[in-house]
């Protein structure tokens, strides 16, 4: 459903000046990312202020540059021009793109991150009450005869990742019951299911004088590995609970 990879610095200089978006047709335009702008809150002057973004023409990625981040951003839903964006191939997109973005403004990444936002196959009412049951206990139900229509459960796991980045990251979990409307080619479709949010990042107390090229390599393809296996230990979970 969504793909995001987030890397953190200073880009309070990356506004859409005529001389930054000169650089980026000239940097980004035959890999079919066209400049563009949008609208940040700066939080410290209580205004919206103009940021760079950059889109691209093939595959529907985004890319948000804010006073403090770099969002790069792809939905994969039906009928979208994202639709057949795998993970592998967006993060390839991402190693590619960070890399030009440093070389063209000279800009230094301090820490980053990876969300992914996915619906699970269709359940019913039954199936999605046998779960909850298994990912939390009845004893948590303090309100007598309430019929729950919402719920979620969270997990934090910290995980070493190996050299270069030679750290402990966050590794995080979460399961929603969702409804969810959704056009694909079937026509509109209403179903319940759960929403599997993952998020790998490095923690905020820690930041790194400059992450480099293989620091992004190794994180992205660390994380690969992590979300795979979240995916498999779920769909076991669902596997049982169904038989």
């Amino acid at each position: 459903m969504k793909f995001q990879v987030s890397l953190f610095g200073d880009f309070s200089l990356l506004t859409p000046t005529e001389d930054n978006i000169k650089k980026c047709i000239e940097g980004f335009f035959s890999s079919g990312l066209l400049p563009g702008n949008l609208q940040e809150l700066n939080l410290q002057t209580n205004k919206m202020e103009p940021r760079l973004a950059l889109q691209s023409m093939r595959n529907g990625l985004s890319v948000n540059i804010l006073l403090n981040r770099i969002d790069f951003v792809a939905t994969p839903l039906p009928g979208s021009p994202s639709a057949s964006l795998t993970m592998e191939v967006f993060f390839d997109e991402v190693r590619k793109i960070a890399e030009q973005l440093r070389k063209t403004f000279e800009i230094t990444y301090k820490r980053m991150g990876v969300v992914c936002d996915k619906f699970l196959q269709e359940m019913s009412e039954d199936q999605l009450q046998q779960l909850r049951k298994v990912f939390i206990k009845e004893a948590f139900d303090v309100i007598p005869d309430a019929s729950i229509v919402e719920w979620s459960v969270r997990n934090v796991a910290l995980i070493a990742f190996a050299d270069p980045v030679n750290q402990e990251v966050n590794a995080i979990y979460n399961l929603s019951k969702v409804h969810v409307q959704l056009n694909d080619a079937s026509g509109n479709r209403e179903f319940d299911t759960l929403l599997l949010n993952i998020d790998i990042n490095i923690p905020t107390e820690k930041r790194i004088a400059n992450l480099s090229a293989e620091f992004i390599d190794t994180f992205l393809t660390k994380t690969l590995e992590i979300q795979g296996n979240i995916n498999k230990g779920i769909g076991e979970v669902i596997q049982r609970a169904n038989n």
